[in-house]
This record gives C-alpha cells, structure tokens and sequence, in this order.
C-alpha cells in the first residue's frame, strides 16, 4: 500500500473500521472501503455488466439468468477474493528466472544470442559467463513481447539472477562486474554485467574466452 493509505488507514479508525468489515467479509454495501475496491477492482470480474457493491456478496443462485440474454452470469466473489485474485494475476505475468535462463541456454545453443562478439551481451571470460546487463534483460523482455524499458521488470530480472547465487561476487561486494574491450593493448569501450560462475549450466560446449574483454575495476570500486 502507498504510504499515503498507510498514513490514512492508521489515522482514521473509521477507516481502520471499514477495512477490517471488507478483509472478514462481514462489509454491508454501503463501507466506504468496499465502495473504493469495488471501483478499483471491477476490471477482474468477466461479467456482462459492472459490479456493484451488493454483488460481493450475492450468489449464484440469486442471480436471474435471464437478466442479460445467452450471457451465464458469472459467480460473487468476496472482497477478500477479488483482492487475493488481483495479487495473484499480477504475480503470475512477472517473468520468471527459469524462464530467463531456459531462453539463454536455448539461444546460445542454437545461436539466436550472440556471444563474443563486438554487439552481443553475452561473452565467456575467464571468470564464467558474463550477462551485459541491463541489455540481456531487455532482450528477453523484447522476446517476452513485455515492455523492455520497464525499469521495475529489468530490476525483477537482475535480482531474480543475484539471487539465485550463481553469480560472481567481486573483492569489494560489487555484483555487477566491469570489463573493457581492448584494443593494441589499450582499453577502448567499457560493459558491465553479472558473471555467471561455472557457466557449463547455461552453455556446453563452451566457446573460446574472449580475450579481447579484460577486467577492470568499476566507478568507486577497489575490485579487481
């Protein structure tokens, strides 16, 4: 809840009052809470006309089926419900880590992802397999057809993969990593990425290492 609601919530015991009602589903039609819900909420129910307040609790049985011709009416559903339906909905089209991960190992063996290239965003290094990131989970955002400039799904995506532990901590706590492209010997053109350890478990056989990436330290780092 923003903190706004939070503040408000906490404040006013009526308000406190009316939220209890909706969440034990003992509300009459007219709590203001469950006049709020049923506004925000009224898209999860696939019924031919909008939800009122008496529908959180009218059921199937009351429900004339001829109200609106060759539509069968759909069942109430508490308030409690819908709310538990909206989270869940939401939660399930978040993009997973095994799906990240089953399309990077099925990309990279079947070559749709570059890797040690000069434009690809996956390069094995000695330390494992580097993830140029943010690109690699724009990329599979792009393929999910989801919005690959969403800043909340490319931060979901980086740390499901932290989390996971497979990655390579640096010296100084850092998880993302810094390389550089080499050029006669100089530094040219910097990325940054998570370093997958022991990268058979994307990727095998493995290409060569990209001898051309080196590893340098990152902005207000000590590693390596």
């Amino acid at each position: 809840m923003p903190e706004l609601g939070r503040v408000w919530i906490g404040q006013d015991r009526e308000a406190s009052a009316a939220l209890a009602e909706v969440l034990s589903d003992r509300c009459g039609r007219d709590n203001p809470i469950l006049a709020i819900l049923t506004e925000a909420l009224s898209g999860l129910a696939d019924a031919a006309a909008p939800v009122d307040g008496a529908q959180w609790h009218q059921h199937r049985s009351d429900i004339d089926p001829k109200a609106v011709p060759g539509v069968e009416p759909e069942p109430a559903i508490s308030a409690s419900e819908a709310l538990a339906t909206h989270v869940s909905r939401s939660t399930s089209s978040a993009p997973s880590l095994p799906e990240l991960f089953g399309w990077l190992r099925e990309g990279l063996a079947e070559g749709s992802i570059a890797i040690n290239t000069r434009t690809a965003l996956v390069h094995h290094v000695p330390e494992g397999l580097l993830l140029v990131s943010p690109g690699i989970f724009r990329s599979f955002l792009a393929w999910q057809g989801a919005d690959a400039n969403s800043q909340e799904s490319l931060k979901r995506l980086q740390r499901s993969v932290l989390k996971a532990g497979w990655h390579l901590v640096g010296a100084d706590g850092a998880s993302v990593l810094g390389y550089a492209w080499t050029k006669n010997g100089k530094a040219t053109t910097r990325v940054h990425g998570i370093v997958i350890e022991q990268p058979q478990r994307l990727l095998d056989p493995l290409p060569p290492i990209n001898s051309r990436l080196v590893r340098i330290a990152v902005a207000g780092g000590s590693d390596p």
